[in-house]
């Protein structure tokens, strides 16, 4: 899946005047969308997450989602360059 954040986005306003970037919230947002989307089980929540790079408005980030023994692993990439990784926990993987 991938995902953009336009130009105009509200949250662009405050996150930098005159130099905006994506909010890592917005990154983690559609992520989880993604996830939802991908599997049946519950997610319980984000177990980690390092941002690696800037998102800009409007470049199209892909997600890549992979199932692991801890949960749903996921990478946020602009053509070479990734943007963010992390795991989300799923209601399965708990004892």
């Amino acid at each position: 899946m991938d995902f953009s954040i336009p130009h105009n986005h509200p949250a662009l306003s405050g996150h930098f005047p005159g130099n905006p970037v994506v909010p890592g919230v917005l990154i983690l947002e559609a992520v989880l969308v993604a996830a939802s989307q991908q599997t049946e089980n519950r997610i319980l929540g984000v177990v980690q997450t390092k941002f690696l790079s800037v998102l800009l408005p409007d470049e199209r980030c892909l997600i890549t989602l992979t199932h692991s023994i801890h949960g749903l692993r996921f990478s946020c990439a602009v053509n070479n360059r990734t943007v963010a990784t992390g795991l989300l926990t799923l209601a399965n993987d708990q004892p």
